[in-house]
């Protein structure tokens, strides 16, 4: 591990975290486990992501319930199990403080495409009896929004809660932040783990991308052995757009990969390594994460 890596940790914290209870059986660990994992390294908050729907509920049940200065924020996924692009699931969301909707995951037709799978992945079993037939996208045929996911955006708008792009294409992400900024709706908007297989941001799509209202995710899963990309990709990635506002995320929980704190010190120690700028990261730890989910400080 780089010796910066655990002091560049402290104070940070992630914005992707796989827990149980989840339909993905072999969870790393629950939400207290995450909590004792991420204070042990003196982290300050985590995003909990739960791919079958709400984790806001018991997330800030959990957080009024510890006593310590960690926080535990979690979110809404439009997979599905909650109706898909529900408007109605997500105005329940965002009235009770989720700190971010997810677009449809698992779910996606673009996930569908680019790993060959509806519904889960091939490398892990989910518990579903029920799998959806078609994929969900989020714009028409002639690429336009569709309704539903004008009036979720209409419900996020000028909220404390942050978009995200789940695992949609790159081209409805195109069209997502392109009728946000026609609209001028006042919405944060994070593109998840932008070197996964989806969407799989080339460095012309993220110069296309970059605002001051759009953040970019760099998730350990990706470098991980059940992902697909390398340090090298990232860094340039980095490098190639030097105004883009990038974050760091564990994207962890997963049976084969560590729990979030020893997954966010292996790929802070290995972007130090790869040559990445250590002012960068910190910033993408701190400041521009914070940014993002408009916490104080």
């Amino acid at each position: 591990m780089h010796e910066r890596a655990p002091i560049l940790l402290e104070g940070a914290g992630d914005v992707h975290v796989h827990t149980a209870p989840s339909l993905v059986p072999d969870r790393k660990s629950d939400l207290w486990g995450l909590i004792e994992a991420c204070e042990k390294h003196r982290m300050a908050y985590a995003v909990v992501k739960w791919h079958h729907g709400d984790s806001f509920s018991a997330a800030a049940t959990v957080d009024r319930a510890h006593s310590g200065p960690f926080r535990l924020y979690g979110g809404l996924v439009l997979n599905r199990t909650v109706g898909g692009l529900n408007p109605y699931a997500v105005d329940a969301a965002v009235t009770l403080g989720a700190k971010i909707v997810w677009l449809p995951t698992l779910d996606a037709a673009a996930h569908a495409a680019a790993i060959g799978r509806l519904g889960g992945f091939p490398f892990q079993t989910v518990r579903r009896t029920k799998l959806p037939v078609t994929g969900l996208r989020i714009t028409d045929d002639r690429g336009a929004l569709h309704e539903e996911v004008k009036e979720i955006l209409s419900l996020i708008d000028g909220t404390q809660t942050v978009l995200a792009s789940g695992h949609v294409s790159t081209e409805e992400i195109l069209e997502l932040k392109r009728y946000i900024e026609s609209e001028s709706l006042d919405i944060n908007l994070l593109i998840n783990h932008i070197d996964f297989s989806v969407p799989h941001l080339t460095v012309e799509s993220v110069e296309a991308l970059a605002s001051p209202r759009v953040w970019f995710e760099l998730a350990y899963f990706t470098i991980s052995s059940l992902g697909h990309s390398s340090i090298e990709a990232i860094r340039h990635l980095v490098d190639s757009n030097p105004s883009a506002q990038f974050v760091l995320a564990s994207d962890s929980g997963q049976a084969k990969n560590p729990i979030c704190p020893e997954a966010m010190l292996e790929l802070i120690s290995r972007l130090l390594e790869g040559g990445v700028d250590e002012a960068r990261l910190e910033r993408m730890l701190h400041a521009d994460t914070r940014r993002l989910l408009m916490l104080e400080g």
